[in-house]
């Protein structure tokens, strides 16, 4: 499939227009002003629409091509450095697209929904990646372990999730795989949340959790094996059902209480074992049950240490572009945390989270 290279090649130019001393997600707004100012005046809505499809069925080997072309077209007489960090951003617009574009009708990401209009910077930040990431489709990361990188899930104050194959057994099951990159959090993980990761993982298999597969806390970064969960976040069921008027009292009803008897499993063990980041990127659609919300929650026994950085960053000055797709994403923490969170005192099972419980 041919992928027209005008959105890729608007990206780099803003990037290497905006970036200046290297890729910074705080100015992924200003990436998408200056392409959303460019594109309009070479494609139309209908052909920006055709684009992004193309874009988003794209294979690896299409988008390997594709950047390759974008990169080597704007970036000639850019250092190495800056051709390597453009191609590492840029490679990861399909699949931010796809993030955004998965709903209860296209698990995949791969459609482009009648609803969505691209008009403005605003729309179109939600589809670029905010920030550069650690690693690339590709990479194993994980020393002696058969585990390689095919598509970034999800960047946030923890670190990266990316999901990921066995190489050699193709036909396993892919995981997700979470890496810790933030210091402060990694000491932590290190040196308080390893026995609570034990416990969850000693509770067993639950159908309204995302599993805890196995835990690499020795890596460098240290990372957390889940099961991959490929039906999509809640976020796309809000997102696609906005367009339609909302979710109807009765559905929103049926899935708080599916929320609610899950953590209510947890809030019972001895000592409480409390999510404290419950929101909707963190509230997974099982993609085994069409027709259905099969919620699983993700993120028990580490919500405290991603919310902890996520409040820490919402103290100060948190970047529009970045602030514009977490809160698009269903992640922005500071809009889902209770009072008791914001105040930082000890949190018990009634203040997991207000809007949740």
């Amino acid at each position: 499939m041919h992928i027209p290279l005008i959105l890729l090649k608007h990206v780099a130019k803003a990037c290497l227009n905006v970036f200046t001393g290297g890729i910074a997600g705080e100015l992924v707004f200003g990436v998408a002003n200056d392409v959303m100012r460019n594109w309009e005046k070479e494609s139309d809505e209908l052909a920006r629409r055709a684009e992004l499809a193309a874009l988003a069925q794209a294979t690896a080997e299409e988008v390997n091509e594709a950047v390759a072309e974008a990169v080597r077209v704007v970036a000639a007489d850019r250092s190495e450095q800056e051709r390597r960090d453009l191609s590492s951003y840029l490679m990861q617009v399909p699949a931010s697209i796809r993030r955004t574009l998965r709903r209860p009708t296209d698990p995949t990401g791969r459609t482009v929904p009648q609803a969505l209009a691209i008009k403005s910077a605003q729309d179109l930040v939600l589809l670029l990646p905010s920030r550069l990431p650690r690693f690339n489709p590709g990479d194993s990361p994980l020393v002696g372990v058969d585990r390689e990188l095919v598509e970034l899930l999800g960047i946030g104050g923890f670190g990266e999730v990316w999901k990921a194959i066995n190489p050699n057994r193709p036909s396993m099951p892919p995981v997700a795989l979470k890496f810790c990159l933030d210091p402060a959090a990694k000491d932590r993980l290190l040196r308080h949340e390893a026995r609570l990761l034990d416990r969850i993982m000693q509770i067993g298999v639950h159908s309204g959790i995302v599993a805890l597969r196995d835990t690499y806390l020795k890596a460098d970064p240290p990372c957390l094996e889940y099961e991959y969960v490929g039906g999509g976040e809640l976020t796309g069921v809000i997102r696609e059902n906005k367009t339609r008027g909302g979710i109807s009292p009765r559905e929103a009803a049926r899935a708080i209480a599916c929320l609610a008897k899950t953590v209510g499993i947890f809030h019972r063990v001895i000592p409480p074992i409390v999510h404290r980041d419950l929101k909707p990127a963190n509230i997974l659609l099982s993609s085994d049950a069409p027709g259905e919300m099969g919620l699983k929650i993700a993120d028990f026994g580490i919500g405290g240490l991603a919310v902890g950085q996520d409040l820490e960053r919402a103290q100060t000055h948190l970047p529009r572009g970045e602030l514009l797709c977490s809160i698009a994403h269903g992640s922005y923490t500071p809009f889902y945390a209770s009072p008791e969170q914001i105040r930082e005192h000890h949190l018990i099972p009634a203040t997991t989270s207000t809007p949740w419980e």
